[in-house]
């Protein structure tokens, strides 16, 4: 009777270096030698929490959320911009695509790109409960511009309270800790 087979090796606990390309791509191809490493690296990343049963490995996130989640890599190092670039986007918008990646994931991106119309009961409750904190006024009649305003409109409720910004929508429920935006300091 044949041996048993010997268990496969767990996966390493984190993705390895990706290796340098030997020669660089045709130089009117359009594809650079650095983005090709960066995919490569990215990639295994992603191969790796997969293995390792850590996450999903972003398998199933739109292009956008894709393309924030790669930014969020990126903010503050200048692969940024040309990723940007690449992409087609605006700095600014894969910016603010890619801060609220960092700080929510899909949830938070979710809440930054939709918007919902609450049930016209639960705003009326909503509005109550706002005008019963001290020191916030309706956007309608603003103390200043920035801060102890509180509002709701395109589907969000928006309550400032100089210098942190709470937002409350489909993707935030009251008392939500992470990927609504929550205490995020205004800029």
């Amino acid at each position: 009777m044949p041996a048993a087979l010997p268990a496969p090796p767990l996966p390493p606990a984190r993705a390895g270096l990706p290796a340098v390309l030997p020669l660089d791509p045709p130089a009117g191809s359009g594809i650079r030698g650095a983005d090709l490493v960066a995919l490569a690296a990215d990639a295994a990343a992603r191969c790796a929490e997969l293995a390792g049963g850590t996450g999903d490995g972003g398998l199933a996130l739109d292009g956008t959320a894709d393309l924030a989640r790669r930014g969020a890599a990126q903010l503050g190092h200048p692969g940024f911009a040309e990723l940007a670039a690449a992409a087609g986007v605006s700095a600014r918008e894969l910016a603010r695509d890619a801060i609220a990646w960092r700080h929510g994931g899909a949830g938070a991106l979710a809440a930054l790109h939709t918007g919902w119309q609450p049930d016209p009961d639960e705003l009326a409750e909503g509005r109550a409960a706002l005008d019963s904190v001290d020191g916030v006024t309706r956007l309608s009649q603003p103390a200043h511009p920035r801060a102890g305003a509180a509002a709701a409109r395109a589907g969000r409720a928006v309550v400032r309270a100089d210098p942190l910004r709470h937002r409350v929508g489909p993707h935030c429920r009251a008392g939500c800790r992470s990927g609504c935006g929550a205490g995020l300091r205004l800029g």
